[in-house]
């Protein structure tokens, strides 16, 4: 396959994702009662900035050197998400020299019973049920489960 190739491609993966978003946002609204797309749709700078997500699928696929058809059409696919995950991750990052808080909801903020599995919260087992499972014959636990 040519770079040629495998950019166009992934181009068209990345084509054939965006319709799917749209064809996605058209069904839900129809079964809503109104079929209208939200207004990002008719914005010229949002297609502009969507060819140039075709444009850098393309470019990625070329990078990374597919040997088949399919494997371009992937990587045309899953390029939007996966630079809109690295954005994501890059943005919670902190800056260096920066003081952080514990985002909401954190270990830090929850009471220590909280933090730890269910399975750490169940009652352990009392000496006398130990002592059981110590006598169980082929090494098997008889103790009933609590």
């Amino acid at each position: 396959m040519t770079a040629t190739d495998t950019f166009l491609w992934a181009a068209a993966g990345s084509i054939g994702h965006e319709l799917r978003m749209v064809l996605g946002l058209f069904e839900q609204s129809t079964a809503k009662g109104a079929p209208a797309l939200p207004r990002r749709y008719r914005s010229r700078t949002f297609w502009a900035a969507r060819g140039l997500w075709v444009a850098v699928a393309g470019l990625l696929a070329v990078a990374c050197g597919p040997s088949s058809a399919m494997g371009a059409l992937a990587i045309g696919i899953a390029a939007p998400q996966t630079f809109r995950s690295l954005a994501h991750v890059a943005a919670r990052r902190p800056r260096p020299g920066t003081r952080t808080r514990p985002h909401r909801g954190s270990e830090r903020d929850r009471p220590p019973t909280a933090a730890r599995s269910p399975a750490a919260r169940r009652p352990r087992p009392g000496p006398r049920l130990a002592a059981r499972a110590a006598d169980a014959p082929d090494g098997l636990d008889s103790a009933p489960r609590i």
